[in-house]
Protein backbone atom coordinates (compact mmCIF):
# COMPACT_ATOMS: atom_id res chain seq x y z
CA UNK A 1 0.00 0.00 0.00
CA UNK A 2 1.40 3.03 -0.78
CA UNK A 3 2.19 6.50 1.61
CA UNK A 4 -1.19 8.18 0.24
CA UNK A 5 -3.32 5.56 0.44
CA UNK A 6 -2.20 4.65 3.80
CA UNK A 7 -2.35 8.44 4.93
CA UNK A 8 -6.04 8.18 3.31
CA UNK A 9 -7.22 5.12 5.62
CA UNK A 10 -5.75 6.48 8.68
CA UNK A 11 -7.77 9.80 7.99
CA UNK A 12 -11.09 7.70 7.91
CA UNK A 13 -10.17 6.03 10.71
CA UNK A 14 -9.53 8.91 12.84
CA UNK A 15 -12.71 10.59 11.65
CA UNK A 16 -14.42 7.17 12.32
CA UNK A 17 -13.15 7.06 15.90
CA UNK A 18 -14.01 10.17 16.82
CA UNK A 19 -17.32 10.11 15.76
CA UNK A 20 -17.81 7.42 18.16
CA UNK A 21 -16.14 9.09 21.44
CA UNK A 22 -18.89 9.54 24.02
CA UNK A 23 -18.52 13.42 23.10
CA UNK A 24 -19.23 13.28 19.92
CA UNK A 25 -22.35 11.48 20.46
CA UNK A 26 -23.35 13.45 23.27
CA UNK A 27 -23.29 16.66 20.77
CA UNK A 28 -26.54 15.24 18.87
CA UNK A 29 -28.58 14.55 21.92
CA UNK A 30 -31.37 16.55 23.33
CA UNK A 31 -30.19 18.08 26.74
CA UNK A 32 -31.33 15.69 29.69
CA UNK A 33 -31.68 16.00 33.06
CA UNK A 34 -33.39 14.39 35.53
CA UNK A 35 -33.44 13.55 40.11
CA UNK A 36 -34.11 11.51 42.55
CA UNK A 37 -33.76 11.73 46.46
CA UNK A 38 -32.34 8.77 47.53
CA UNK A 39 -32.00 9.10 50.79
CA UNK A 40 -33.82 11.87 53.72
CA UNK A 41 -33.11 13.06 57.15
CA UNK A 42 -35.12 11.32 59.63
CA UNK A 43 -35.89 7.94 57.81
CA UNK A 44 -35.58 4.42 59.04
CA UNK A 45 -34.45 5.99 62.60
CA UNK A 46 -31.10 8.46 61.56
CA UNK A 47 -31.31 11.94 62.19
CA UNK A 48 -29.26 13.07 58.48
CA UNK A 49 -27.74 11.32 56.30
CA UNK A 50 -24.17 12.78 55.01
CA UNK A 51 -20.80 12.01 53.14
CA UNK A 52 -22.26 10.95 49.74
CA UNK A 53 -20.38 8.27 47.97
CA UNK A 54 -20.93 6.33 44.61
CA UNK A 55 -19.69 3.93 42.22
CA UNK A 56 -20.70 1.99 38.57
CA UNK A 57 -19.52 -1.28 38.66
CA UNK A 58 -17.78 -3.18 35.40
CA UNK A 59 -21.92 -4.72 35.75
CA UNK A 60 -23.32 -2.05 35.54
CA UNK A 61 -24.62 -1.79 39.11
CA UNK A 62 -24.92 1.55 40.48
CA UNK A 63 -24.19 1.63 44.26
CA UNK A 64 -25.11 5.01 46.48
CA UNK A 65 -23.42 4.66 50.18
CA UNK A 66 -24.30 7.30 53.18
CA UNK A 67 -23.07 7.93 56.62
CA UNK A 68 -26.45 7.40 58.13
CA UNK A 69 -25.82 9.86 61.50
CA UNK A 70 -28.39 8.60 64.21
CA UNK A 71 -28.01 10.72 67.71
CA UNK A 72 -26.90 13.84 65.82
CA UNK A 73 -25.55 15.93 62.74
CA UNK A 74 -21.88 16.26 63.63
CA UNK A 75 -18.96 13.62 62.80
CA UNK A 76 -18.78 12.05 65.98
CA UNK A 77 -22.46 10.43 66.76
CA UNK A 78 -23.57 7.00 66.20
CA UNK A 79 -22.96 6.57 62.49
CA UNK A 80 -23.38 3.47 60.22
CA UNK A 81 -22.74 2.57 56.41
CA UNK A 82 -26.22 2.42 54.75
CA UNK A 83 -26.23 1.33 50.94
CA UNK A 84 -28.88 1.00 48.55
CA UNK A 85 -27.86 -0.54 44.95
CA UNK A 86 -29.27 0.28 41.03
CA UNK A 87 -29.08 -2.50 38.54
CA UNK A 88 -31.70 -0.37 35.58
CA UNK A 89 -29.12 2.59 35.34
CA UNK A 90 -30.61 4.33 38.64
CA UNK A 91 -34.01 4.13 37.71
CA UNK A 92 -35.40 2.10 40.42
CA UNK A 93 -33.22 0.90 44.11
CA UNK A 94 -33.17 -1.35 46.73
CA UNK A 95 -33.82 -0.56 50.06
CA UNK A 96 -31.59 0.91 52.17
CA UNK A 97 -29.33 -1.85 53.84
CA UNK A 98 -27.05 -1.31 56.59
CA UNK A 99 -23.56 -2.49 55.49
CA UNK A 100 -21.15 -1.85 58.51
CA UNK A 101 -22.97 -1.08 61.87
CA UNK A 102 -20.21 -0.93 65.48
CA UNK A 103 -22.30 -0.54 67.63
CA UNK A 104 -22.46 3.24 68.92
CA UNK A 105 -19.30 4.01 67.31
CA UNK A 106 -18.46 6.66 64.59
CA UNK A 107 -17.70 4.33 60.98
CA UNK A 108 -17.29 7.00 58.61
CA UNK A 109 -15.42 8.14 55.86
CA UNK A 110 -16.30 5.31 53.54
CA UNK A 111 -13.80 5.35 50.21
CA UNK A 112 -14.76 2.67 47.25
CA UNK A 113 -12.13 1.23 44.67
CA UNK A 114 -13.76 -0.01 41.53
CA UNK A 115 -11.38 -2.82 39.60
CA UNK A 116 -12.84 -2.87 35.89
CA UNK A 117 -10.38 -6.10 35.62
CA UNK A 118 -11.17 -8.29 38.29
CA UNK A 119 -15.25 -7.15 39.00
CA UNK A 120 -14.72 -6.99 42.16
CA UNK A 121 -15.87 -4.22 44.43
CA UNK A 122 -13.37 -2.47 47.46
CA UNK A 123 -14.41 -0.53 50.58
CA UNK A 124 -11.68 1.66 52.71
CA UNK A 125 -13.09 3.13 55.73
CA UNK A 126 -12.11 4.21 59.30
CA UNK A 127 -13.83 3.71 63.12
CA UNK A 128 -13.95 6.71 65.79
CA UNK A 129 -11.06 8.58 63.10
CA UNK A 130 -8.61 6.05 64.97
CA UNK A 131 -8.90 2.79 63.03
CA UNK A 132 -8.98 1.94 59.15
CA UNK A 133 -10.66 -1.19 57.36
CA UNK A 134 -10.25 -2.52 54.09
CA UNK A 135 -13.25 -4.79 52.79
CA UNK A 136 -14.45 -6.47 49.44
CA UNK A 137 -17.11 -7.58 47.27
CA UNK A 138 -17.21 -10.22 44.44
CA UNK A 139 -21.07 -9.66 43.97
CA UNK A 140 -21.77 -6.43 42.77
CA UNK A 141 -22.31 -5.06 46.52
CA UNK A 142 -24.85 -7.89 47.30
CA UNK A 143 -22.22 -9.39 50.21
CA UNK A 144 -18.96 -7.51 51.46
CA UNK A 145 -16.11 -9.78 53.41
CA UNK A 146 -15.37 -9.26 57.07
CA UNK A 147 -13.01 -6.03 57.40
CA UNK A 148 -9.07 -6.36 57.24
CA UNK A 149 -7.28 -3.45 59.23
CA UNK A 150 -4.76 -1.60 57.73
CA UNK A 151 -4.51 1.01 60.61
CA UNK A 152 -1.01 0.02 60.74
CA UNK A 153 0.11 1.25 57.34
CA UNK A 154 -0.87 4.70 58.97
CA UNK A 155 2.39 4.39 61.40
CA UNK A 156 4.54 5.41 58.61
CA UNK A 157 2.95 9.00 58.86
CA UNK A 158 4.35 8.87 62.37
CA UNK A 159 7.89 6.66 61.59
CA UNK A 160 9.00 7.75 58.65
CA UNK A 161 7.36 11.85 58.18
CA UNK A 162 7.51 12.51 62.13
CA UNK A 163 3.41 13.22 61.78
CA UNK A 164 1.75 12.23 64.93
CA UNK A 165 -1.78 12.23 64.00
CA UNK A 166 -4.71 11.48 66.28
CA UNK A 167 -7.21 11.40 63.32
CA UNK A 168 -6.60 9.53 60.50
CA UNK A 169 -9.44 9.25 57.86
CA UNK A 170 -9.91 8.15 53.51
CA UNK A 171 -11.01 9.97 50.88
CA UNK A 172 -14.18 9.79 50.97
CA UNK A 173 -13.73 10.83 47.23
CA UNK A 174 -13.57 7.38 45.15
CA UNK A 175 -9.67 5.58 45.51
CA UNK A 176 -8.45 4.55 41.91
CA UNK A 177 -6.92 2.58 39.65
CA UNK A 178 -3.88 3.55 37.72
CA UNK A 179 -4.41 2.43 33.98
CA UNK A 180 -1.46 3.80 32.59
CA UNK A 181 2.32 3.10 33.18
CA UNK A 182 4.68 1.36 35.10
CA UNK A 183 2.30 1.04 37.88
CA UNK A 184 -0.65 0.11 36.03
CA UNK A 185 -3.33 -1.87 38.55
CA UNK A 186 -2.21 0.08 41.24
CA UNK A 187 -4.69 0.97 43.70
CA UNK A 188 -4.54 4.74 45.30
CA UNK A 189 -6.84 6.02 47.63
CA UNK A 190 -6.74 10.18 49.17
CA UNK A 191 -5.93 10.44 52.66
CA UNK A 192 -6.11 12.75 55.35
CA UNK A 193 -4.34 13.05 58.92
CA UNK A 194 -5.18 15.49 62.09
CA UNK A 195 -3.48 15.48 65.31
CA UNK A 196 -6.71 17.52 67.09
CA UNK A 197 -10.27 15.81 67.28
CA UNK A 198 -11.07 19.24 66.05
CA UNK A 199 -9.34 17.59 62.53
CA UNK A 200 -7.30 20.34 62.47
CA UNK A 201 -4.26 20.89 61.88
CA UNK A 202 -3.58 18.35 59.35
CA UNK A 203 -2.06 17.19 56.18
CA UNK A 204 -3.38 14.80 52.94
CA UNK A 205 -1.56 11.70 51.72
CA UNK A 206 -2.25 8.73 49.71
CA UNK A 207 -1.85 4.88 50.51
CA UNK A 208 -1.43 2.87 47.81
CA UNK A 209 -1.25 -0.76 46.82
CA UNK A 210 0.61 -2.81 44.34
CA UNK A 211 -1.43 -6.30 45.07
CA UNK A 212 -4.81 -5.23 44.38
CA UNK A 213 -5.89 -4.96 48.33
CA UNK A 214 -3.59 -7.64 49.86
CA UNK A 215 -1.53 -5.02 51.39
CA UNK A 216 -0.71 -1.50 51.28
CA UNK A 217 2.07 1.33 51.97
CA UNK A 218 1.59 4.89 52.47
CA UNK A 219 2.53 7.25 50.27
CA UNK A 220 4.64 10.47 50.38
CA UNK A 221 2.53 13.58 52.17
CA UNK A 222 0.89 15.67 48.92
CA UNK A 223 -0.19 19.10 51.03
CA UNK A 224 0.76 20.43 54.76
CA UNK A 225 -0.42 22.84 57.14
CA UNK A 226 0.84 25.64 55.45
CA UNK A 227 0.07 29.31 53.76
CA UNK A 228 -0.54 27.52 50.42
CA UNK A 229 -2.84 24.66 51.69
CA UNK A 230 -4.10 25.42 55.68
CA UNK A 231 -5.59 22.30 56.69
CA UNK A 232 -5.92 20.31 53.60
CA UNK A 233 -8.05 17.17 53.79
CA UNK A 234 -10.98 15.74 51.46
CA UNK A 235 -8.67 14.98 48.21
CA UNK A 236 -10.44 13.64 44.65
CA UNK A 237 -7.68 11.88 42.56
CA UNK A 238 -7.61 11.59 38.80
CA UNK A 239 -5.44 10.09 36.50
CA UNK A 240 -4.60 12.72 33.58
CA UNK A 241 -4.12 11.46 29.97
CA UNK A 242 -0.57 11.73 30.39
CA UNK A 243 -0.44 8.88 32.94
CA UNK A 244 0.51 11.66 36.05
CA UNK A 245 -2.45 11.69 38.97
CA UNK A 246 -3.81 15.19 40.20
CA UNK A 247 -4.55 15.46 43.39
CA UNK A 248 -7.79 18.02 43.75
CA UNK A 249 -7.50 19.06 47.10
CA UNK A 250 -10.04 20.94 50.00
CA UNK A 251 -8.11 23.32 51.61
CA UNK A 252 -8.75 26.63 54.05
CA UNK A 253 -6.89 29.14 52.23
CA UNK A 254 -8.93 32.20 52.45
CA UNK A 255 -8.16 32.63 48.78
CA UNK A 256 -11.29 30.02 48.56
CA UNK A 257 -9.98 28.49 45.77
CA UNK A 258 -9.36 24.44 45.23
CA UNK A 259 -5.33 23.62 45.08
CA UNK A 260 -3.79 20.81 42.99
CA UNK A 261 -0.14 18.80 42.55
CA UNK A 262 0.89 16.28 40.44
CA UNK A 263 2.70 12.93 41.05
CA UNK A 264 3.90 10.27 38.04
CA UNK A 265 3.14 7.28 39.90
CA UNK A 266 0.28 8.67 42.47
CA UNK A 267 2.36 7.86 45.58
CA UNK A 268 5.63 9.72 45.36
CA UNK A 269 7.49 12.95 44.24
CA UNK A 270 4.33 15.12 44.86
CA UNK A 271 4.52 18.91 42.95
CA UNK A 272 3.86 21.62 45.37
CA UNK A 273 0.45 22.35 45.55
CA UNK A 274 -1.26 25.64 43.98
CA UNK A 275 -4.27 27.48 44.17
CA UNK A 276 -6.50 26.76 40.55
CA UNK A 277 -7.84 30.46 40.50
CA UNK A 278 -10.66 29.34 38.09
CA UNK A 279 -12.32 27.09 41.10
CA UNK A 280 -14.03 28.84 43.88
CA UNK A 281 -14.13 26.82 46.98
CA UNK A 282 -16.33 27.50 50.01
CA UNK A 283 -14.50 25.31 51.93
CA UNK A 284 -16.14 21.75 50.68
CA UNK A 285 -15.51 18.22 49.29
CA UNK A 286 -15.85 18.23 45.54
CA UNK A 287 -16.54 15.97 42.49
CA UNK A 288 -14.51 15.32 40.13
CA UNK A 289 -14.83 12.65 37.02
CA UNK A 290 -13.38 12.43 33.65
CA UNK A 291 -16.05 12.19 30.89
CA UNK A 292 -13.31 10.57 28.10
CA UNK A 293 -9.51 11.17 27.09
CA UNK A 294 -8.87 14.58 27.72
CA UNK A 295 -12.56 16.04 29.73
CA UNK A 296 -13.02 15.92 33.11
CA UNK A 297 -16.17 17.21 34.43
CA UNK A 298 -16.52 18.72 38.22
CA UNK A 299 -18.49 19.85 40.52
CA UNK A 300 -19.24 21.87 44.13
CA UNK A 301 -20.67 24.23 45.69
CA UNK A 302 -20.18 28.53 44.13
CA UNK A 303 -21.16 30.22 46.49
CA UNK A 304 -18.91 32.94 45.24
CA UNK A 305 -21.38 35.45 44.84
CA UNK A 306 -22.04 35.78 48.69
CA UNK A 307 -18.99 36.92 50.37
CA UNK A 308 -20.13 36.30 53.55
CA UNK A 309 -17.88 33.40 56.08
CA UNK A 310 -20.42 31.84 57.43
CA UNK A 311 -19.78 28.67 58.59
CA UNK A 312 -16.95 27.49 60.57
CA UNK A 313 -13.00 27.84 59.82
CA UNK A 314 -14.49 31.48 58.06
CA UNK A 315 -15.97 28.99 55.48
CA UNK A 316 -18.80 30.50 53.00
CA UNK A 317 -22.41 29.41 52.30
CA UNK A 318 -22.66 25.68 51.02
CA UNK A 319 -24.84 26.49 47.92
CA UNK A 320 -25.19 26.81 44.14
CA UNK A 321 -24.00 23.38 43.58
CA UNK A 322 -22.08 24.16 39.97
CA UNK A 323 -20.80 21.64 37.13
CA UNK A 324 -17.88 22.79 35.12
CA UNK A 325 -16.27 20.83 31.65
CA UNK A 326 -12.83 20.60 30.73
CA UNK A 327 -11.51 19.81 27.62
CA UNK A 328 -7.85 20.28 28.60
CA UNK A 329 -7.55 17.89 31.71
CA UNK A 330 -8.16 20.51 33.79
CA UNK A 331 -6.04 23.27 32.54
CA UNK A 332 -9.33 25.62 31.70
CA UNK A 333 -12.33 25.25 32.69
CA UNK A 334 -14.67 27.01 30.45
CA UNK A 335 -18.16 25.48 30.53
CA UNK A 336 -20.47 25.90 33.60
CA UNK A 337 -24.36 25.49 34.75
CA UNK A 338 -25.91 25.85 37.97
CA UNK A 339 -26.93 22.11 38.85
CA UNK A 340 -28.96 23.01 42.34
CA UNK A 341 -28.94 26.99 43.19
CA UNK A 342 -30.19 26.17 47.06
CA UNK A 343 -28.41 24.81 49.46
CA UNK A 344 -25.93 21.96 48.51
CA UNK A 345 -23.01 20.17 50.00
CA UNK A 346 -20.55 17.52 49.27
CA UNK A 347 -20.60 16.01 45.80
CA UNK A 348 -19.57 13.41 43.58
CA UNK A 349 -19.68 12.59 40.08
CA UNK A 350 -19.80 9.14 38.12
CA UNK A 351 -19.85 8.94 34.01
CA UNK A 352 -21.69 5.91 32.44
CA UNK A 353 -20.48 3.92 29.45
CA UNK A 354 -23.36 5.45 27.64
CA UNK A 355 -22.23 9.05 28.49
CA UNK A 356 -24.40 9.79 31.38
CA UNK A 357 -23.16 11.81 33.64
CA UNK A 358 -24.45 11.39 37.57
CA UNK A 359 -23.80 13.54 40.47
CA UNK A 360 -24.55 12.32 43.82
CA UNK A 361 -24.78 15.01 46.60
CA UNK A 362 -25.86 16.61 49.61
CA UNK A 363 -29.15 18.89 49.11
CA UNK A 364 -31.44 21.34 51.10
CA UNK A 365 -30.82 21.90 55.16
CA UNK A 366 -32.63 20.72 57.96
CA UNK A 367 -31.38 24.19 60.14
CA UNK A 368 -33.13 27.20 59.61
CA UNK A 369 -30.12 28.58 60.64
CA UNK A 370 -27.59 29.14 57.71
CA UNK A 371 -24.88 29.03 59.76
CA UNK A 372 -25.38 25.35 60.48
CA UNK A 373 -25.80 23.00 57.51
CA UNK A 374 -27.11 19.42 57.82
CA UNK A 375 -28.52 18.03 54.55
CA UNK A 376 -32.08 17.10 54.14
CA UNK A 377 -31.61 15.11 51.24
CA UNK A 378 -28.86 12.82 49.67
CA UNK A 379 -30.21 13.23 45.41
CA UNK A 380 -28.39 11.61 42.40
CA UNK A 381 -29.07 13.85 39.62
CA UNK A 382 -28.23 12.45 36.15
CA UNK A 383 -27.35 14.38 33.20
CA UNK A 384 -25.77 14.60 29.39
CA UNK A 385 -23.10 17.02 28.11
CA UNK A 386 -25.45 18.11 25.82
CA UNK A 387 -27.65 19.68 29.25
CA UNK A 388 -24.38 20.44 30.59
CA UNK A 389 -22.77 22.58 27.35
CA UNK A 390 -26.74 23.98 26.94
CA UNK A 391 -26.29 28.08 27.35
CA UNK A 392 -22.78 27.71 26.88
CA UNK A 393 -20.27 28.67 23.94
Amino acid sequence: MNRRRVIGVLVILSTFLAAMSPLSLAADEQPLMQSMDLFEAGQNGYATYRAPTFALTPAGTLLVVAEGRKDGFTDWVDINTIMRRSTDGGRTWSDPAVVIDDGLNTVHNNTLVVDNQTGTLHLMHAINYARVYWRSSDDDGVRWSAPHEITDTFQTFRTRDGYEWTVVAPGMSNGIVLEQGPHKGRYVVPVWLATSHSHRPSISATVFSDDRGQTWQAGQIIARNDDITPNPSETVLMELSDGRVMAHIRNENMQYRRAVSFSNDGATDWTTPVLDEQLFDPICMAGLARYDYHTLIFSNPDSSADPQQILKWKARLRQNLTIRQSVDDGRTWRVSRVLDSGRAGYSQLLVGSDGTIYCFYERGNIYEDVTKFAPRYLSLVQFNLAWLRQGNP
